[in-house]
């Protein structure tokens, strides 16, 4: 149902975890809309027949990211394993994440967050994202890798 965004969720597990969760989670959040409540319910029971074929397109827009930026120059990451972005790891290209975004947008037309955005770990770094089709996904990693060249 991809209901990006709608921070909507759920946990299930042992009655003495889930209550220490509880506890933590009602200090952090806060309610989740009626509407995305209403949309959680009608995903889950709605048809799921859809959902192999959007997971299987959600692999191989995965592999394409890995593959094309372990091609590139400069450039490597850890397959993603949980949502559809790729955590770019570009400390050879001697950029700071800041500088690095800022090149990849100006030259190559790519946006992406600067990996600082998410704590002094991510220096270095670039989030970007593969959730989009896979003509513009081709066309990003070509970009990209006609900024920084490829590997031999």
């Amino acid at each position: 149902y991809a209901m990006t965004g709608w921070r909507l969720g759920y946990v299930a597990g042992p009655r003495a975890i889930i209550s220490k969760l509880a506890t933590i989670h009602s200090h952090a959040v806060t309610c989740a809309t009626s509407f995305a409540q209403a949309g959680g319910a009608a995903a889950l029971n709605g048809p799921q027949e859809f959902i192999e074929e959007m997971v299987q397109a959600w692999d191989r827009r995965r592999t394409l990211m890995s593959d094309g930026i372990s091609a590139i120059n400069g450039l490597s990451l850890a397959p993603a394993e949980g949502a559809f972005y790729a955590f770019v790891d570009g400390r050879e290209t001697g950029l700071d994440s800041t500088a690095l975004g800022g090149k990849m947008l100006e030259e190559a037309h790519v946006a992406v967050v600067p990996g600082i955005a998410f704590g002094e770990s991510g220096e270095g770094h670039v989030r970007l994202s593969f959730a989009t089709d896979d003509a513009t996904l081709a066309s990003t990693i070509d970009r990209l890798s006609k900024m920084f060249g490829t590997r031999s």
